[in-house]
């Protein structure tokens, strides 16, 4: 056995094909992981993040806000937030949030500490925070055009001047055959085969390139990273949905090794 961010890895992942709905090219502490433990992993793009089309306009509004309070809801606002402008940095002593502890990680790598939710890594989470209810004036908020519009009206409804940051845009992901026979593959692998998600946008973008084998796509064990994605892979059609406790690798790779193990268990009891 070993283990990956004290998550014990059981050789029970031995076989299985692991399916990772992510942006193209993102990279995975998770994939490595599950790799590490013997699993195939099938990288199954869902959508395709680019920079802004006006750079020049990106660094003129992060110029403009650096004394505001800063808020970043994902790992990529950080990165392209930082390619836009590589010499950003708020301003000594301004308050900085992440969705969670990935965004949290991007932003030390830039010398930036952030407050992040201890548990719940998305809006609710941000919104629950003792320390956000102490902010004023100006809030800062990194994130692409579009998307869930929770966190920014719940934001001015607490008299905060939001200002809505975009340095890179979303949209759906290319597939050609390569990915076509990645999905084959994996539902090749059933019964020891599932997918992973922790994006209702990625989520819904896979149900769109897998139209052609969706019956049999939503009846994989899925494991997701919220209570809400959870719902929303029901209202889809995903029929085995399993909960993680986070959206990062460590509590997503323990839900992974939980439903292998709960198999495994399974399989001898029969």
């Amino acid at each position: 056995m070993g283990t990956h961010s004290d998550v014990t890895l059981d050789p029970v992942l031995t076989g299985w094909t692991i399916g990772l709905l992510r942006a193209d090219g993102a990279r995975s502490a998770l994939s490595r992981a599950l790799a590490d433990a013997g699993a195939h992993v099938a990288a199954l793009p869902t959508l395709r993040l680019h920079a802004a089309p006006d750079p020049v306009a990106v660094r003129v509004q992060l110029a403009s806000l650096v004394d505001a309070a800063w808020v970043f809801v994902s790992p990529s606002a950080v990165r392209f937030a930082w390619r836009a402008w590589p010499q950003f940095a708020p301003a000594s002593g301004a308050a900085i949030f992440a969705v969670g502890p990935g965004t949290a990680a991007a932003l030390a790598r830039h010398g930036v500490a952030a407050l992040h939710p201890a548990e719940r890594h998305d809006s609710e989470g941000l919104l629950a925070m003792p320390a956000m209810d102490s902010l004023r004036g100006k809030v800062a908020l990194v994130k692409a055009p579009g998307g869930r519009a929770l966190l920014a009206e719940s934001l001015r409804a607490r008299g905060l001047e939001v200002h809505e940051v975009a340095p890179y845009r979303r949209g759906p992901a290319r597939w050609d055959r390569r990915h076509l026979a990645r999905l084959d593959a994996v539902l090749g692998a059933a019964p020891r085969a599932m997918l992973v998600a922790s994006s209702a946008e990625s989520l819904g973008a896979f149900v769109g390139h897998a139209q052609r084998a969706l019956r049999e796509v939503t009846r994989l064990p899925l494991i997701v990273s919220s209570t809400r994605l959870a719902a929303h892979a029901g209202h889809l059609g995903f029929s085995d949905v399993h909960l993680a406790s986070g959206a990062t690798a460590a509590p997503l790779l323990a839900g992974i090794v939980g439903l292998a193990s709960a198999c495994a268990s399974l399989e001898r009891a029969t």
